[in-house]
């Protein structure tokens, strides 16, 4: 803690005060010698300071921190491991970018602290105990040191008097993560090899199964290796000055890095930086054998992928360990042999497959010891790319004699026979890849004959005739409830159409729906409720889903490892046809013999409204005139119309018990809708707009053709 204290004099204070400041002070000065040295947000320690369990540096950018953080166990494991490491301060997903004691993890944290020793190097320290855990071991020692996460990311440990003086970094000690800035290669002097290497598992920080490094011969690329295996099974191509071969990807006209590669007496290395210094990225190998690239994303507070190489899953060496089939583009995409289970099921879940899987029954030759009188069988795996480190064997020239040089020999666990010869593996079977079965012939897709105990290849051919025999059973069954399916559906269709009814015939319709006569036929009960008949058809009642109720109306004697029973076209506006229908609700086009458009059923609503109003059939009673005259009341309602004299258009049977202008509005529409030009007529869509006062109307002029056809021009029914 850092206490300062300003005092400014303004006079020189009396015996008094001062005795009354005096015990203040010392107060102060007390508690500030009793105080132990602990950390705010800072980024350096210095000499006599130590990080405990709970504080951490964070670099003055704040883009990373470094502290203790608790790492996952396996579900068997009932201690908890800690570890120090740098993560990334700025995510809300904790990443972890280095970690110090990848290898030894901590298990006991009651007594635990971050400092600096004696000899000046960076320590895990066991107070209690004195013993030391994790050190940088730096070899020019000495008591003046201080550490600080610079904003890179990198803890450097360096001479207080001499800051630029690099005494250990950690970023010449990589784990899996390749930090912007950093370098990948060789230090000449040293002999340093600066290389990430992946995690073992997805919860364990220590050292996996895959590397990424500067390729050791000499050549200007980077190689992906298995710790295992001394050959690559990916590398970048040679740097040609600006990128890497393989990776056109580098000369985006975009890029997100900037890249170097520098081969001096003292050091050959490849390093990056970042184009935009306040992008969030993460590139590292991880357990599955690929290197990959990230970038953080605030939006979706998630690492999203940019990169990866290689691009196939299962050109990682061993990806699956022993005894498996790797398929690419599938999850999973590793899977155990038959004859063969999971090795370790725990570090399957945690993608650590390096156990491969392990025999179901031993082979009879290990466990008799003998190759002469074997029972052990061969399995056929079909459609595989086999692994590519087989020896030939060029004296045998058929397939049988492939399988007996295998069966010679207790360690060969597998042989295939095609056009390159006979194959022969031994021991451990990896890198066998499954391919998508072919009818064509193709080169890479083979068939490998596996080694397996006869018990275990009798119980595989019993499996597989059993699966044989229930596809072909459950093909049988399916086809059986496919016809009665379709025979049910045939019954249900036919009861359908004599039931009477019509069902589900508006589900997804819009518009005019056209019936079929059967189904009319069907929905009258065969046209037998008869309701009424017009002078060119009857009109029969029936039934829509099995509630709505509906009249249709029939023409008699007309055919025309009704009204507009033309349906018109879009491209159609009017059609010349043959007058059907009931006198006195026809419009003049079908006397005329014009074209005939909608506008025609919009006359017969007008003289229908008319009806409505009025309680009487337009062609039924005529109204007397002053004069003794017969008056068709269309036309007598037009004038009463003009006159204002509606109370004595309405029907008497409402006593009066009506809305007058709700009348006259009604009055009007249809005496606009009887008008002799078509034009004249409003439409179906104007009229629900005036019904609903969205449109003002006006007053309509007397229909002069049905005047003239009713035979009176100035009668005025009283």
């Amino acid at each position: 803690m850092q206490l300062i204290i300003t005092t400014r004099v303004l006079s020189t204070p009396s015996p008094s005060v001062v005795m009354r400041v005096l015990p203040v002070v010392c107060i102060l000065l007390f508690f500030c010698s009793t105080t132990p040295a602990s950390f705010a947000a800072t980024d350096t320690i210095l000499a006599g300071q130590a990080l405990d369990i709970n504080d951490k540096l964070v670099s003055k950018n704040g883009r990373y921190a470094l502290g203790f953080f608790k790492g996952r166990g396996k579900s068997s494991e009932s201690t908890t491991n800690w570890y120090l490491g740098i993560w990334f301060n700025t995510v809300r997903k904790f990443t972890s970018a280095w970690v110090a004691n990848r290898d030894k993890p901590i298990k006991n944290t009651t007594s635990l602290e971050f400092t600096l020793s004696i000899d000046g190097n960076l320590v895990i320290l066991n107070p209690s105990t004195k013993s030391i855990i994790w050190s940088t071991t730096a070899k020019n020692r000495r008591n003046s040191t201080i550490a600080m996460l610079s904003n890179s990311g990198n803890l450097i440990l360096t001479d207080y008097s001499n800051s630029s003086e690099v005494l250990w970094q950690s970023f010449d000690h990589p784990t899996d993560t390749f930090f912007p800035g950093a370098k990948l290669g060789l230090d000449k002097v040293t002999g340093l090899n600066r290389r990430i290497v992946s995690w073992k598992n997805l919860v364990n920080p220590a050292s996996g199964a895959y590397h990424f490094e500067l390729d050791p011969s000499g050549i200007n690329q980077l190689l992906l290796l298995s710790l295992n295996l001394s050959v690559p099974y990916w590398s970048s191509g040679v740097w040609n000055g600006k990128y890497f071969a393989s990776i056109p990807e580098m000369t985006s006209d975009h890029p997100i890095f900037s890249s170097t590669f520098v081969d001096n007496d003292q050091e050959k290395y490849f390093t990056y930086n970042l184009v935009h210094e306040n992008m969030v990225t993460r590139h590292v190998i991880d357990v599955s054998g690929q290197t990959k690239t990230f970038i953080w994303l605030e939006d979706s507070q998630d690492w999203t992928m940019i990169y990866a190489q290689p691009k196939a899953q299962c050109d990682v060496y061993a990806i699956c360990g022993a005894f498996t089939t790797c398929t690419d583009n599938v999850v999973p995409h590793c899977n155990c042999m038959e004859g063969f289970t999971i090795t370790s099921p725990e570090d399957w879940e945690l993608e650590d497959r390096s156990g491969g899987c392990s025999r179901i029954t031993q082979l009879d030759c290990t466990s008799n010891k003998s190759t002469t009188h074997t029972t052990d069988k061969f399995y056929s795996v079909p459609c595989v790319r086999s692994p590519q480190d087989n020896p030939k064997v060029e004296a045998a020239r058929s397939a049988g004699e492939c399988a007996q040089v295998c069966l010679n020999n207790c360690s060969c666990t597998a042989y295939s026979f095609g056009y390159s010869g006979c194959s022969i593996w031994y021991n451990e079977l990896l890198n066998v890849r499954q391919l998508q079965c072919s009818d064509t012939a193709n080169s890479s897709e083979e068939t490998i004959f596996l080694r397996l105990s006869a018990k275990d290849v009798q119980s595989l051919k019993n499996n597989r005739r059993g699966t044989v025999v229930g596809a072909v059973t459950g093909a049988g069954i399916f086809v059986l409830c496919l016809l009665a399916l379709i025979l049910s559906l045939m019954i249900w269709r036919n009861k359908r159409k004599s039931s009477g009814h019509i069902s589900n015939v508006f589900q997804g319709c819009s518009g005019i729906i056209a019936f079929r006569y059967n189904d009319l036929q069907g929905a009258t009960k065969k046209f037998t409720d008869k309701l009424g008949e017009g002078s060119f058809g009857s009109v029969f009642k029936g039934f829509i889903n099995d509630s709505i109720a509906i009249a249709v109306k029939r023409l008699d004697g007309a055919y025309q490892d009704f009204g507009m029973a033309k349906l018109l076209g879009r491209d159609f506006s009017r059609v010349l046809t043959t007058m059907r229908g009931t006198a006195g609700y026809l419009a003049p086009e079908w006397i005329s013999g014009v074209a005939i458009t909608p506008k025609v059923d919009v006359y017969s609503y007008g003289m229908v409204l008319l009806e409505i109003i009025s309680g009487r059939r337009n062609t039924c009673t005529t109204c007397s005139s002053n004069d003794n005259l017969d008056v068709y009341f269309p036309v007598h309602a037009a004038h009463k119309l003009l006159e204002g004299d509606m109370e004595s258009l309405l029907d008497h049977m409402l006593h009066g018990d009506v809305n007058l202008d709700e009348a006259e509005l009604v009055c009007k529409v249809a005496c606009w809708c009887i008008q002799d030009d078509e034009f004249d007529r409003p439409t179906m869509g104007e009229v629900v707009q005036i019904l609903e006062k969205l449109v003002e109307i006006r007053m309509p002029p007397i229909p002069r053709l049905l005047q003239a056809m009713a035979g009176s021009s100035s009668s005025i029914c009283s």
